[in-house]
């Protein structure tokens, strides 16, 4: 892990999306004084399974993946890909939000820079930004509960189909 100077961070993020609010000075100030911006090579976990932080990370270049561990069927335990993240892509909301231990990996696929916002941190500064990254947040976790509600109901579509039954059981 090595990190960038601010110069290379405020290029980086004048096409992301999570950063459109911001002035450059705000991100300026988020550069210099409660964020990391980090370098990953490949391979490099950016965030594990099971460790207990309150970090959120923006991917501000580079690809990630997000891998699970689990149990396959005759290898032993395996880790499976649950996602591919790219340039501009959140992630590590739930245990900023929760303080719960992680419940994916994400490692870098080639060299990554991510930008991180320690959550005990985001209060203790400019109240502007800790705002503007709250907002983000909740627009975030909005749009991830709409693809999931998607989700569910075509997977009860499936169920409906593969079984005749309907869900959710009329009572």
């Amino acid at each position: 892990m090595e990190f960038i100077k601010e110069d290379q961070f405020l290029k980086l993020t004048d096409n992301i999306d999570f950063f459109k609010e911001f002035t450059r000075e705000e991100k300026s100030e988020m550069a210099s004084l409660y964020c990391n911006v980090l370098m990953f090579r490949t391979g490099n976990y950016i965030i594990k399974q099971g460790d207990v932080d309150q970090a959120l990370f923006v991917l501000l270049s580079g690809i990630a993946r997000v891998t699970k561990r689990c149990l396959t069927d005759s290898e032993g335990p395996g880790e499976a890909l649950l996602a591919k993240l790219k340039t501009g892509d959140l992630f590590g909301e739930i245990s900023l939000m929760t303080s719960r231990p992680r419940a994916t990996s994400v490692v870098a696929e080639g060299d990554v820079i991510a930008l991180k916002f320690e959550g005990k941190m985001l209060d203790k500064r400019n109240p502007i930004i800790a705002n503007k990254v709250r907002v983000r947040l909740i627009e975030l976790l909005a749009k991830r509960l709409e693809e999931a509600n998607k989700l569910n109901k075509e997977l009860m579509k499936k169920i409906e189909l593969l079984t005749g039954a309907q869900y959710p059981p009329e009572t």
